[in-house]
């Protein structure tokens, strides 16, 4: 089958993990012989065998071709700038032309927007044009809520091309139970569950260790929702009752130099390594060479860190929040969000408890195995058979 992918932004030279979780279902698709086009906000164009990447040009050529769209659907193009003002509404608008121009050239069976309120933003105003069906691929921020269970994270305009964005998509795929329910509140729609997976092959025990002192690693963008500011709170008082733990940090975002501040602050500043970037290949040696994996989330659509630190034999200690205990099931500890404290002391406890340690990891190792890249591309290849077959009635 040949599919569109649309998303606000895919991995490049210049970001090689942002939408990660997108790629590999585009490149898994591709491996099986379907014929993949994606439509990237922020990305680089390119071919990778039956995967073409088209990239959204620079600003003015974006002006251009959202204009363009514009003119198809003017009344559309009128809502979306006020709702989420000129900006917004070109980068969109520019994706739109540069998919239509897509549809018109080639066959397409499948157009899966991605991110409620951007790809498949996208794909609704194409729909308004070519009257073609989509469907809309949610992924957790995009469509979260507070905690009464109000979807009034995004602001008012946001919300509302959300809501119809899903309301309009012939089918909604989400990655968790926990996203399912958020959809729910912005829409009568009910999603279809795939989770993530992972490459087991990759992502294993490696009985090699690197590091010379015990390590606990976290792995995750630098940004407020994954709540580094209270793992290093929690990190001082384990240095408090144990110096000899190291901390290694992967990952960058808009809060890295914060952050790192607030290392210095707290006094933790020489136990801890920040790291930008690991090669996807690597990262399985500094899984399998730590006590544990630690992170703090205020918020996960699934998490497939969490995978695949558990792939790799690794207990986790993170938060009891949306989609996190799904994703860790009996591999780690949970905690309430937001408390340091209660952080602190699942990590002494695994640090203090070799044998609770090593009963957390073999429920880990197990847990992960569910989650192959294998099952989710099969999972997702049925959703777009049976797409196409509801679309065709």
């Amino acid at each position: 089958m040949n599919v569109c992918i649309i998303s606000s932004a895919f991995p490049s030279k210049r970001n090689p993990i942002i939408n990660i979780f997108i790629y590999r279902r585009a490149k898994g698709l591709a491996k099986r012989g379907h014929k993949v086009f994606v439509v990237g906000g922020d990305t680089e164009s390119r071919v990778e065998g039956n995967m073409i990447v088209y990239a959204r040009p620079n600003a003015i050529k974006s002006a251009l071709l959202a204009l363009k769209a514009a003119i198809k659907i003017p009344k559309d193009s009128l809502w979306l700038l006020k709702n989420i003002g000129l900006k917004g509404t070109i980068g969109r608008l520019a994706l739109v032309e540069m998919t239509y121009k897509i549809l018109k050239e080639e066959k397409i069976d499948v157009i899966d927007g991605h991110w409620a309120d951007y790809g498949a933003v996208v794909a609704y105003l194409l729909s308004r044009i070519l009257e073609r069906k989509y469907i809309a691929t949610c992924h957790g921020s995009d469509v979260a809520c507070d905690k009464e269970g109000l979807p009034s994270i995004l602001t008012g305009g946001r919300r509302e091309i959300v809501s119809t964005a899903l309301e309009n998509a012939l089918n909604i795929i989400v990655e968790s139970k926990s996203i399912a329910e958020d959809v729910r509140k912005y829409c009568s729609k009910n999603p279809i569950i795939v989770h993530y997976g992972i490459d087991l092959n990759l992502f294993k025990p490696i009985h090699k260790k690197i590091f010379k002192k015990r390590t606990v690693i976290s792995v995750g963008a630098l940004i407020k929702r994954k709540g580094y500011d209270y793992l290093l709170e929690a990190i001082k008082k384990v240095l408090e009752k144990d110096k000899n733990i190291h901390f290694l940090i992967i990952g960058d975002g808009p809060e890295k130099t914060k952050l790192k501040n607030l290392a210095r602050k707290l006094g933790i500043v020489d136990n801890i390594i920040f790291k930008d970037f690991i090669k996807n290949e690597d990262l399985p040696i500094f899984y399998s060479s730590s006590e544990f994996f630690a992170l703090a989330t205020l918020h996960e659509g699934f998490g497939n860190v969490f995978i695949e630190a558990m792939a790799c034999g690794i207990p986790v200690v993170s938060t009891n929040v949306a989609a996190v205990p799904e994703a860790v099931g009996e591999g780690g500890i949970l905690v309430e969000p937001r408390n340091p404290d209660q952080l602190a002391e699942a990590m002494l406890k695994l640090l203090n408890d070799q044998k609770l340690k090593w009963e957390l990891s073999e429920k880990a190792l197990r847990y992960a195995k569910k989650f192959s890249i294998e099952k989710e591309i099969s999972e997702i290849e049925k959703v777009y058979r049976m797409f196409i077959e509801d679309s065709q009635r």
